[in-house]
């Protein structure tokens, strides 16, 4: 892991004599790669190894401000909030489709709270939400008082505020992209991944960017580098020291981390999500997938639930069209992406669902530092859980006439993008994290279990905000499920820094949280509360030539950076009825952090989550 980490703090001072010595410091002019470079990688959408070597005349070479690796929605809001600061950004993608766990990892049923529309998440994010709605709204067949509402659900489901197709989740990041590409300040590169890289002394000074389709090979020269990978790829990489698993709590003080030894591979389960359609017309049943017999054994493809009713555990058995007791619908209803009754049948003859159950999670293995052929069995073992699982729904999952399997649904192949129906990537939970100068633990959000409080921990570096119980899905430790209530919380800006690298940022699951915080920050919005924040730093630390741990030393320039943010349309305080487009909204997102103590504002009525409150009280 190379730096222990979460002693972090007592950097502090340390760090700030550090970094005024290197500021003074000429930077030096930089080697390039080593030629010839062999490389050996995934395609992790191709489902194949790539090996090969590239000498110093096969390689283009460009110069960028800023690369941001990975083109999920940490990747893309980071893209965004750079574009609109004018710098010049070179945005990486491994699949073909950008949106990462909304689009080409299947989940397109936002995890979100509920205050998303009214202060809960940033001007961006809701842009990118409702650029999704504009997509089906003139396909709908809704009452003129419902077209018009804000809270449109195509899927009409009872998990998410919003539902959707994966591919439009790309189409929406590429047409919020694009005014930005035709301008001349975005270049993208889907199909591209990071495969090497160059580091002197604390600066990553060149990548090398491989293009998975023809192997065509382009060295970057970046200002600033930006990870935002799906399992934080650029880390061990660029030599950065990051953590993976679970952590000790004595590493951590946690009250659910590990007792003894950190455990590095105790990762949570991914997922190789599908789609499911009824009504469409049917479709016939294919052979017993290779492995089936196995998964059966030891996958939990049943659908009997244990819940605790009136002080008694009680054994619910689930079926898949019958609302569940416990619940506000049924199973399918779950994670449903279309209701086809809102839209015209010859455009939806049947609902669309996604499937991304416990049946599905994979957690018998890791794709977290292992060698390229482990990974690829890994990848391969997973989707073949997945194909039984779909297996098991059409021809053994119980009905509540006694009967077997749902022969009813039908896999659609095309609302994946891919043959067989998974999807394009797994939806992988968890990634490497980086050693950070701050890092968020549980008992920085958790809600405790007496006495009253509105928010998690107050952090005077706040960049971000976030709301999401913790849940952390088994992995191949069988360890790790946990659910635990949390309180609305706050990303400090430390969990940005990355302990002894001065020009990379994390923008995705591997900013500086734990294996337990993971749980709570690895969704839709605050994955782009983190990547928008990322973007924001990386413009400023360009704007006034200094690095980021130089910003989080200064209380001045921290908050420089969070007026920067703010200004942006991105809450770092936590209000109940405080959007971005209030007029009030950058005075008083400010003034907690720029005031020793709370007081209020002349006629600024503000609302906590739940009741009246002195606005900048915890």
């Amino acid at each position: 892991m190379g730096v222990a980490p979460f002693a972090c703090a007592t950097l502090r001072r340390p760090a700030l004599l550090l970094a005024g010595l290197l500021a003074l410091v000429p930077r030096p002019a930089f080697a390039a790669l080593d030629y010839p470079l062999s490389y050996e990688t995934v395609d992790v959408q191709g489902l194949r190894i790539l090996a090969g070597s590239v000498d110093s005349t096969a390689a283009a070479r460009i110069q960028v401000e800023v690369v941001v690796a990975g083109g999920g929605l940490g990747g893309v809001a980071a893209a965004l909030a750079l574009c609109e600061e004018g710098r010049h950004v070179l945005l990486t993608e491994e699949t073909d489709w950008l949106g990462g766990q909304a689009s080409s990892q299947g989940v397109s049923a936002l995890d979100e709270n509920r205050w998303v529309d009214r202060g809960g998440a940033t001007r961006l994010y809701r842009e990118f939400r409702e650029t999704i709605r504009r997509h089906y709204l003139p396909r709908a067949t809704l009452p003129d008082s419902l077209r018009a509402a804000a809270a449109f659900n195509p899927g009409n489901c009872w998990v998410s505020r919003l539902a959707f197709e994966p591919a439009v989740a790309h189409e929406a990041c590429s047409r919020l992209l694009e005014p930005y590409r035709r301008a001349g300040l975005l270049t993208l590169r889907l199909r591209h991944k990071v495969v090497a890289a160059r580091r002197e002394q604390a600066r990553v000074t060149r990548l090398l960017l491989l293009d998975l389709d023809s192997q065509a090979a382009l060295e970057v020269t970046p200002d600033l580098v930006i990870d935002a990978t799906e399992l934080g790829d650029l880390l061990p990489l660029c030599d950065v020291a990051y953590v993976s698993g679970r952590e000790s709590r004595a590493m951590t003080g946690e009250r659910d981390a590990a007792d003894g030894e950190s455990e590095p591979q105790c990762v949570q389960s991914f997922t190789y999500s599908f789609v499911l359609e009824t009504g469409g017309g049917g479709c016939a049943d294919g052979p017993e997938p290779p492995g089936y017999r196995r998964h059966l054994a030891s996958q939990p493809f049943n659908t009997r639930m244990t819940r605790s009713m009136n002080g008694e555990a009680k054994q619910i058995e689930v079926f898949l069209f019958d609302k569940v007791e416990v619940w506000p619908g049924s199973l399918w209803e779950y994670r449903r992406l279309i209701e086809a009754r809102q839209f015209d049948r010859r455009d939806y003859p049947g609902d669309l669902s996604l499937i991304n159950w416990m049946g599905n999670d994979y957690h018998e293995g890791s794709i977290i530092d292992v060698s390229p052929r482990e990974m690829l069995d890994q990848l391969q073992a997973a989707r073949s859980l997945s194909l039984s699982y779909y297996h098991f729904i059409r021809t053994q999952m119980a009905r509540p006439d006694g009967h077997l399997g749902y022969d009813e649904v039908c896999l659609r192949p095309d609302v994946m993008g891919t043959a067989d129906g998974l999807s394009k990537y797994p939806y992988a939970r968890e990634s490497r994290r980086i050693v950070a100068m701050e890092t968020l633990r549980q008992q920085d959000v958790e809600k405790p279990p007496v006495g009253i409080r509105l928010r998690g921990r107050h952090f005077v570096d706040a960049v971000a905000i976030g709301a999401y119980d913790i849940d952390l899905h088994a992995g191949p430790c069988h360890k790790s499920t946990l659910q635990v209530q949390t309180l609305p919380f706050q990303i400090p800006l430390g969990a940005l820094i990355p302990v002894g690298t001065e020009n990379l940022l994390p923008a995705a699951k591997n900013a500086g949280v734990t294996h337990i915080t993971n749980g709570c920050t690895r969704v839709h919005s605050v994955q782009w509360a983190i990547g928008e924040a990322a973007g924001r730093l990386a413009a400023h630390c360009l704007e006034r030539d200094i690095s980021p741990e130089q910003v989080w030393l200064d209380p001045a320039e921290v908050l420089m950076l969070q007026a920067r943010i703010v200004r942006g349309g991105a809450p770092i305080f936590w209000y109940g009825n405080l959007p971005s487009s209030d007029p009030r909204f950058a005075e008083a997102q400010l003034q907690p952090f720029r005031l020793a103590h709370g007081m209020h504002m002349a006629g600024l009525q503000l609302q906590s989550l739940t009741q009246s409150f002195n606005w900048a009280s915890p």
